[in-house]
């Protein structure tokens, strides 16, 4: 009987060995992929992937004598022995590389009217904290989120849209000729706190929103787009 079960504890053993053995040649290694690349002039780019995080290498790396090519394979690395968290990998290459977060940002049309509703069409490559800004001659404003459309604490790798629900508009007022609308994306969740409640938004002066927006696009965390909408 003792023999039995020793016999029985040793095929057990070697049953999870095995399977211990078969886990680790099936792990998979992610290697980083190029998802996009316009390398035509100056300001060309080329997107990377690596899991669900996108990246690309910023020029001061690669003007270091960091070439792209060792900045992806150390990623690799990271990402494989030590972090897959974005804002790991972000933290440790800062300086090196920065997060690609939008793929479209897009209105039905660019001429409206005054009081005309508009809506914005946008796109993600990863999931996101997401502020919709507009600049006006006066004031700058936060319309997404806002009282009547409270972001999730992260929206979701794809296409999303805003305003999300039919309990608000949002239109010019018809002040200029021109409004600027920013869409701002950050792996970091961002604070406007200087921001005052105005009906369902939060407006600043406009200088201290232009400087809000500035800060967001030197952020290696953030990804910023910029829609010029002519109002008539």
């Amino acid at each position: 009987m003792k023999k039995l079960l020793l016999l029985t504890l040793s095929s057990m053993l070697l049953l999870t060995s095995s399977l211990t053995a078969k886990e680790k040649q099936t792990k998979t290694y992610y290697k980083v992929q190029i998802v996009e690349s316009n390398k035509k002039g100056a300001l060309g780019k080329t997107i990377y992937k690596i899991g669900d995080f996108c990246f690309s290498v910023v020029a001061g790396a690669i003007g270091n004598s960091d070439s792209a090519k060792k900045v992806i394979t150390r990623i690799e690395v990271y990402f494989n022995d030590k972090s897959a968290k974005h804002d790991d990998i972000l933290e440790e290459f800062r300086g090196k590389i920065h997060a690609e977060i939008i793929e479209d940002f897009s209105t039905p049309s660019i001429d409206y009217k005054k009081g005309q509703a508009i809506y914005f069409n946008f796109e993600l490559k990863q999931k996101a904290h997401v502020y919709l800004v507009n600049v006006s001659n006066n004031e700058t404003c936060l319309i997404y989120p806002n009282l009547n459309d409270t972001a999730p604490y992260e929206l979701a790798q794809g296409e999303h849209s805003i305003p999300s629900n039919n309990s608000y508009e949002i239109a010019s007022d018809g002040s200029t000729n021109e409004e600027k609308f920013y869409l701002i994306t950050a792996l970091r969740p961002l604070y406007f706190d200087d921001f005052k409640q105005k009906g369902i938004f939060r407006c600043a002066k406009r200088n201290l929103g232009l400087q809000a927006v500035a800060d967001s696009q030197n952020s290696q965390f953030n990804d910023v787009s910029l829609l010029e909408l002519n109002i008539k």
